[in-house]
C-alpha cells in the first residue's frame, strides 16, 4: 500500500510540475499584437520618425520581450519592451535616414561614420547591449562594408578584419 501511495505522490508532482507542463503546451515564443499595446516609448520613436506609416505587423517575442514591427514602407524594427532599439532594416535599396542614425549612434561613432562619407548611406543598424552597434552600408560594386563600434562609439573592427566570436557578425 506504501509503495501505491508513493508511486502516486510521485506522479502528482510530476504532472504538476511545470517542466512538465511547458512540455506538454510549450511556452508561447511570438504573438502577434495590436498598435495599442506598444509601449509609449516604440510609438513616440515610430511616429517621431516615420508619421505617415501604419503597422504592417506586429510580434512580441515573449520570452525575450522583444517587439519586432514592421511598417507598410517597409522599415522593419526590434525594440525591447523597454523601448531600446535593438535593430532597424531599410527595405532593399533604401536608407536610413541621417538624423535617425545621429539619435541611435554615439557621437563618437556618428563622427568616424561622416569622416568616411558613409553616414548617408546606412540601410541596418543592429545595437547589442552587452556589446555595441554593428551598422550595415549600402552595397557599392556588390560589396559588402560593415562597421562595428563599442558602447562608446569607439571602431572595433572595419568588416575585413573582425572575430564573429567577439559580438559583430
Amino acid at each position: 500500500m506504501k509503495s501505491i501511495l508513493k508511486v502516486l505522490m510521485l506522479a502528482t508532482m510530476i504532472i504538476s510540475s511545470p517542466h512538465f507542463i511547458s512540455a506538454q503546451i510549450g511556452p508561447v515564443v511570438k504573438i502577434s499584437e495590436t498598435e495599442s499595446s506598444i509601449p509609449l516609448e516604440i510609438k513616440k520613436f515610430i511616429n517621431d520618425h516615420f508619421p505617415n506609416a501604419t503597422y504592417h505587423s506586429i510580434d512580441l517575442k515573449t520570452m525575450e520581450g522583444i517587439y519586432e514591427i514592421e511598417l507598410n514602407n517597409g522599415y522593419e524594427f526590434e525594440f525591447l519592451n523597454t523601448g531600446q532599439l535593438l535593430d532597424i532594416d531599410a527595405p532593399q535599396g533604401v536608407r536610413i535616414p541621417s538624423n535617425i542614425i545621429v539619435q541611435i549612434l554615439p557621437s563618437e561613432s556618428v563622427a568616424h561614420l561622416r569622416l568616411r562619407g558613409d553616414l548617408d548611406r546606412i540601410n541596418e543598424v543592429t545595437y547589442k547591449p552587452n556589446w555595441g552597434y554593428k551598422v550595415e552600408v549600402e552595397k557599392i560594386d556588390k560589396k559588402e562594408k560593415n562597421y562595428c563600434f563599442d558602447l562608446e562609439g569607439k571602431i572595433i573592427k572595419n568588416h575585413k578584419r573582425h572575430d564573429k566570436r567577439k559580438g559583430c557578425n
